[in-house]
């Protein structure tokens, strides 16, 4: 939660938001940390597309399936699934979507 808080001032909320323990250069190098991470998540998630295939899909399944214990059910799918499988029919599935989607 503290995270959501760095650089809002009280005309952003309705609700009081606490003074930041941090000086103003150690909130300057957390907000940098911040920005930094995010980069590197988002390249780690370009190099790795299988992630956000794979996890949109335990997501589809639940949506669809609608368990009663939806976190069970991920658990269970993402450890019965060949996930190396799914990730390569997903992305053929994917491919072959882009393929037959009309052109701008």
């Amino acid at each position: 939660q503290f995270l959501y808080f760095i650089g809002r001032t009280k005309a952003m909320s309705t609700t009081q938001v606490p003074p930041s323990p941090l000086d103003a250069e150690e909130e300057k190098r957390l907000r940098q940390r911040i920005i930094d991470t995010r980069i590197a998540n988002e390249k780690y998630l370009r190099e790795h597309p299988e992630v956000s295939l794979v996890l949109g899909e335990v997501t589809r399944q639940v949506l669809l399936r609608r368990p009663d214990e939806p976190v069970a059910y991920a658990e269970h799918f993402l450890a019965t699934e060949d996930l190396p499988a799914l990730a390569a029919e997903l992305r053929a599935r994917q491919a072959g979507d882009r393929a037959g989607a009309p052109s701008a």
